[in-house]
Order: C-alpha cells, then sequence, then structure tokens
C-alpha cells in the first residue's frame, strides 16, 4: 500500500465483503491475512480472495482437518488455544491484525 488512505479503504471493503458473506450468504471465511485481502487496480478499493476455508456458519464442525487451518500471524487468539469454534468475530479479529502488520 502506498498510503494509509489505500491501507484503511481496502480494508475497508474487505470487512464489508466479510459482512456480506456472513449475513446474505451465510459463510465465514476463516483465513484473512494480508495475502487474501487485494488491492482493486483503481488503487482505492479492496476485495477478499482464497476462500479454501470458507465453510457455511450452519456447518455442525469446523473442517475435517486434524489441525488448525489459517495464516497463523494473523489467527484470533481463542482459534490459537483452541478455545472456542471460528466465528465471524474471530475473522473480524483476524482484520485487525492485518491491520497493525
Amino acid at each position: 500500500f502506498k498510503t494509509y488512505t489505500q491501507l484503511l479503504c481496502t480494508l475497508h471493503d474487505a470487512i464489508q465483503g466479510h459482512h456480506y458473506m456472513h449475513n446474505t450468504l451465510l459463510t465465514l471465511h476463516r483465513d484473512i491475512s494480508y495475502d487474501n485481502i487485494l488491492l482493486h487496480p483503481s488503487g482505492f478499493s479492496g476485495f477478499l480472495i482464497d476462500f479454501d476455508l470458507a465453510i457455511y456458519i450452519s456447518r455442525q464442525t469446523n473442517s475435517g482437518s486434524s489441525h488448525r487451518t489459517g495464516t497463523y500471524d494473523f489467527m484470533a487468539i481463542d482459534i490459537l488455544l483452541g478455545r472456542s469454534p471460528h466465528t465471524a468475530l474471530h475473522d473480524l479479529e483476524s482484520f485487525f491484525y492485518v491491520l497493525l502488520w
């Protein structure tokens, strides 16, 4: 990102996309990271990519994997510690870590 404004606009758009996914499509992304938020070529908008780990909210289990999935540098603390199933709040915590990165 060339400016803080560009970074904040990109994160804002990615969070809006996440909100749409969660509230309309009933889906959790579960892998929010610096590499999964792209800047649009116009320079002031962004979007999420990499939905390999996304699941429907109604799913009873988190994953078929025997270990945690996601990008460790951006994972929510409760997920890293195995305290709770993944929720939209955990994805929002990951957005915060992207901002700090």
